[in-house]
């Protein structure tokens, strides 16, 4: 090789720079000193660096080391190792990934669902959740942004032609969980894009569609049982709240789902809500359709809630200072559940309260309540304030609800004043649109009752809790 030595002088001569006679087995030399003779006789060789000098073509040299590497000040050609092998799998993974990792409170995305970190794993089995992974990864990306970037609105766009193609060509995706996921992908997506606003409703119609056509549920598969229980929650508590989400029959095996969460499965607190149960709401949307026939129903449901929320409190305001202190993401976890709970059980309580007091206008304990819910869910608000954005999602329809049950003006001006300050989160439509939409719910609710209801019911709505006086001025109403 080049940079051998010609000689195949013996280890020893070649060290003492003495001319070998290449004598066998022995040189003289070695005989005479009474040493071990080694590599008589042989050519020696010595390895070097390889480097790519001028003789190597110019068209593809010069090629090659624009693309890998670059050209050396010697004239020789630096090469370096190519890029690893990737494809829309890997990078729409590794996208993914990357967002389960953020660490911000402010942006973290594991108060989502437990389920969100098995979903990395199972991108390769369906194309739907593939492209909705990408779009929900990019939303994020827009949030932090603070503007929808045209990326994130094209990876939107393509997910749902992506969906939409692949129930017209395998009808069989309905009943999968990978697509149920993809679909819960998507709505928060557009909720991170475009806030509260008509293709919400869409999705959320979506989740109810493919919820109701499952088969049997896998309850060996712990990333299906969690995604059917959030998806169910979230479908039913929509319900509730929006009259424009209906339910036309519910799939008889979803009654059997789990506790919300359940908490103590990723979070820090032993705690489980035992309303926050597909079982435990699942009749309440059409309670509230027909509830002159359902009051007792509705007031049990309303005072479980009550109990329940009172728990769950101090629980949450250990948790905030926790996340105070500690950079813990379990902590952010737990407290991001607990105080969406929170939230969620204030709103559908402030629904079934106000449909309650068309009933019985003279019941001064839900007037307490009123005020009593108002003063929890400010303070609320008030905690959740530096978990902006992502970590308060569930903050805005709740502040519009509060504000379209509460008749007292002192308190409606509290409300308004923490909406203000909540203002950018309403990025669809204006928190006072979504709030006259829920004030009119209840007002034709009030009509209907006072043109439509017979007089006997009227006689058998007044509250437990309202003494004789009241109901004989309400019958005679």
């Amino acid at each position: 090789m080049p940079g051998g030595p010609s000689g195949r002088g013996c280890q020893g001569c070649r060290k003492r720079k003495k001319k070998c006679d290449l004598a066998q087995p022995s040189c003289s030399r070695c005989l005479r000193y009474g040493i071990r003779c080694v590599g008589s006789g042989e050519r020696v060789y010595r390895f070097k660096n390889a480097t790519v000098t001028g003789s190597v073509p110019v068209a593809r040299t010069a090629v090659t080391a624009r693309s890998r590497g670059g050209i050396l000040a010697d004239g020789q050609i630096k090469l370096s190792p190519p890029r690893p092998l990737g494809n829309e799998l890997t990078s729409t993974t590794g996208a993914f990934i990357s967002t389960l990792q953020i660490s911000d409170p402010k942006f973290s995305v594991l108060g989502f669902g437990p389920f969100l970190e098995d979903v990395p794993c199972r991108l390769g089995r369906s194309q739907i959740l593939r492209t909705a992974a990408m779009a929900f990864s990019s939303a994020v990306t827009a949030v932090h942004s603070r503007q929808a970037t045209v990326q994130a609105l094209k990876d939107y766009g393509t997910a749902l032609a992506c969906m939409r193609s692949g129930f017209i060509n395998d009808p069989s995706q309905v009943g999968k969980a990978e697509t149920l996921c993809g679909v819960y992908l998507l709505l928060l997506s557009q909720y991170f894009l475009g806030g509260h606003n008509d293709e919400c409703l869409v999705h959320l119609q979506g989740l109810l569609y493919i919820l109701n056509n499952q088969a049997a549920r896998d309850y060996q598969d712990p990333f299906s049982s969690k995604m059917v229980d959030l998806a169910s929650i979230i479908a039913i508590t929509e319900c509730v709240i929006d009259p424009r989400v209906q339910i036309k029959r519910w799939h008889a095996d979803l009654r059997k789902t789990s506790y919300y969460g359940p908490l103590n499965n990723y979070s820090v607190v032993d705690i489980r809500s035992t309303n926050l149960t597909v079982a435990n709401l699942i009749d309440l949307p059409m309670f509230l359709q027909e509830p002159e026939y359902h009051l007792v129903q509705l007031r049990s449901s309303y005072d479980l809630m009550r109990v329940e929320v009172k728990k769950i409190i101090p629980i949450t305001k250990q948790l905030h200072e926790a996340c105070a202190t500690s950079l813990d993401m379990n902590y952010y976890k737990g407290y991001t559940i607990c105080e969406s709970s929170i939230c969620v059980l204030h709103t559908l309580m402030a629904i079934i309260r106000k449909t309650l007091q068309v009933f019985h206008p003279y019941d001064s304990t839900l007037k307490e309540h009123e005020e009593t819910a108002t003063n929890v869910v400010l303070a609320s608000a008030a905690r959740a304030w530096n978990f902006r954005p992502l970590g308060t999602t569930y903050m805005p329809k709740t502040l519009c609800v509060l504000w379209a049950t509460t008749d007292d003006p002192n308190m409606k001006a509290k409300v308004e004043d923490m909406i203000d300050n909540y203002r950018e989160d309403f990025r669809g439509d204006s928190w006072t649109k979504i709030a006259l939409f829920f004030e009119q719910r209840f007002e034709r609710l009030r009509k209907r009752v006072q043109t439509t209801m017979p007089y006997h019911l009227r006689q058998d709505t007044t509250s437990p809790e309202s003494t004789n006086d009241e109901t004989e001025s309400f019958v005679e109403v």
